[in-house]
């Protein structure tokens, strides 16, 4: 009932007092919960011209890093409650004012007994409310009036629902967001400086001593997050430079076999650029780590976009499915528009595209792709605004010719090793 009356205001604010959508849809989904903030999120680095303009986008912004804020009062008790009533003991100074405030958590500056100048996250306490009761409200929604809309894949949809499920309790999990970030700092040392003038990727220091289920410690960054950054086109250049390098670096780990980490929520809020370049990652409530036999299919997959070989993408696609043969040959086809669409676009439409060909059909495509999808979704939202034109053949052909080299030297040796033997 209170989606239904939600929405009906939302639509009344819209109509009769004429409210921005990007200021309705950010009202309605804090009115809603975690659940509705979370894709509100994504829908923040997004830009959808006339039906959603630059300027919604920007009020929808705030939501990513300026939710409701919980009063200072509420946060002490938290604190008080994980450290004893002392807290001198360990911080010199917290600042009363939150630096952001998210659908999770509420960050404030600090400075510990030792000087170390500190970003203090604390976990919401009501974030965990009726998150699985959303998730099936949102699933009813689709199975009854999908089909109104000519959606045609519910069976995907379940699945994406279910992942979006576990995603959320992933970042609700501050023990898992530890883990994380000692995850994802050995994977950031492992690809930094791989890639000829790609800048590196950077991640805080946490404070394990400091930390608990509730409240993580960490080093505080001083730079701006991209979404507080003007879009000058100096700013611009940097947020491309920054995302750019991103992708390589990844892509090194793939083209190179070692183990591959994509961050799942790089919204805007979650970004910083240092003076040097260097992209820093704030949050890491939601990783996602390939496995060994993911990373090569992930591989093979991008390799057949990249090449145009829409059959070999078809074939890889198509075990995933139970289509007949009117469907399969529809398939087929939307995968050969895919490819000659797609090629020389941005990486990010590769995975994006990709699904949203997926759920035409009723098929449940391989979890590890709606989890790409997931991971570029906000990375080619900020590319639009940022007008990173940078298509994938630009940005990764010297990687995969190098990698196409290695793998003809590879072949070639088995093949006289064999012949030897």
């Amino acid at each position: 009932m209170k989606l239904y009356l939600e929405m009906i205001r939302a639509l009344f604010n819209k109509v009769i007092f004429r409210e921005n959508k990007g200021t309705i849809i950010k009202n309605f989904s804090e009115s809603m919960g975690i659940v509705y903030i979370k894709l509100a999120q994504i829908l923040a680095t997004q830009n959808y011209g006339n039906l959603f303009t630059e300027e919604d986008r920007e009020k929808l912004s705030s939501i990513c890093d300026n939710c409701r804020p919980i009063s200072y009062k509420r946060i002490e008790r938290i604190l008080k409650k994980e450290y004893g009533n002392d807290l001198k003991k360990i911080f010199k100074y917290i600042d009363k004012k939150p630096v952001g405030s998210a659908s999770v958590s509420q960050v404030h500056r600090g400075i510990l007994v030792n000087g170390d100048v500190v970003a203090i996250k604390i976990k919401r306490k009501d974030i965990t409310n009726n998150i699985d009761k959303d998730i099936e409200k949102i699933r009813k929604l689709i199975h009854r009036y999908g089909k109104l809309f000519h959606f045609g894949n519910f069976k995907g949809a379940d699945l994406a629902l279910d992942l979006y499920l576990d995603w959320i309790l992933d970042e609700i999990d501050f023990d898992k967001e530890k883990e994380n970030i000692k995850v994802y700092s050995k994977y950031v040392d492992s690809v930094n400086g791989r890639v000829s003038l790609a800048n590196d990727l950077r991640v805080p220091r946490v404070y394990e001593e400091y930390s608990t289920s509730n409240v993580i410690v960490m080093e505080f960054v001083k730079t701006k997050t991209i979404n507080k950054m003007d879009l000058t086109e100096e700013n611009k250049k940097k947020i491309v430079s920054a995302l750019n390098s991103y992708i390589q670096l990844n892509f090194w780990a793939m083209f190179n076999d070692k183990p591959i980490a994509f961050h799942g929520d790089p919204h805007s809020a979650n970004l910083s650029i240092d003076e040097y370049g260097n992209l820093w990652f704030l949050d890491m409530g939601l990783l996602f780590v390939l496995s060994e036999d993911e990373s090569k299919l992930c591989r093979n997959f991008f390799l057949a976009i990249y090449m145009g070989n829409y059959e070999k993408l078809y074939e890889m696609l198509i075990i995933y499915s139970n289509l007949n043969d009117k469907q399969r040959k529809k398939f087929k086809g939307d995968i050969k528009k895919y490819i000659d669409d797609v090629r020389d676009r941005n990486v990010t439409h590769y995975f994006i595209d990709l699904i949203g060909i997926c759920l035409k059909f009723e098929f449940v495509p391989p979890a590890f792709l709606v989890n790409m999808a997931k991971a570029f979704i906000c990375v080619y939202g900020i590319s639009n605004f940022s007008s990173n034109n940078v298509g994938a053949r630009d940005l990764l052909k010297n990687q995969v010719a190098l990698f196409m080299v290695k793998r003809s030297i590879n072949d070639f040796t088995d093949i006289l090793v064999s012949s030897l033997n």
